[in-house]
């Protein structure tokens, strides 16, 4: 069965752009819809929403993690002018999820790369993918 968002549906008198755009990630993130979250985020990008509203940055992450589209998500986590934690969880977690432990660590290195301080949530996915791997000696590295 095929899901479509409309987005004329979406009308309120007081709801601001981006509002609407949440909403429709959100829905996307849940049914790993990613050609309407793809469309969503052309429109975000056309609308020029994408540095101004930090929720709907980080719903695009967890977007294309939750679909399992990495490329995009690191790629668009790349293109933030300003990485914070919550963005690298957000995709080092997606990582772990799938069983990409490999790849979640390597993306935590660049974090501390950038100097981003890591927080409760970065060290339980880095712990979580260093058991997965049984690479003990990472995980008391990192902690």
């Amino acid at each position: 069965m095929t899901r479509t968002i409309d987005h004329g549906s979406f009308s309120s008198g007081r709801n601001e752009p981006g509002m609407l755009y949440l909403c429709l990630l959100r829905a996307c993130s849940k049914n790993k819809d990613l050609c309407a979250g793809t469309r969503s985020h052309a429109e975000i990008l056309q609308n020029g929403l994408f540095e101004k509203n930090l929720d709907i940055t980080r719903s695009l992450l967890s977007m294309y993690a939750k679909c399992h589209e990495f490329r995009k998500a690191e790629a668009l986590l790349y293109e933030l002018a300003h990485r914070d934690v919550f963005s690298w969880n957000v995709v080092i977690g997606g990582y772990v999820q799938c069983g990409r432990s490999n790849d979640a660590l390597k993306l935590f290195n660049q974090m501390r790369l950038e100097d981003c301080p890591p927080d409760k949530v970065t060290f339980t996915s880095i712990l979580k993918a260093c058991s997965t791997l049984r690479d003990l000696s990472m995980g008391e590295k990192n902690s």
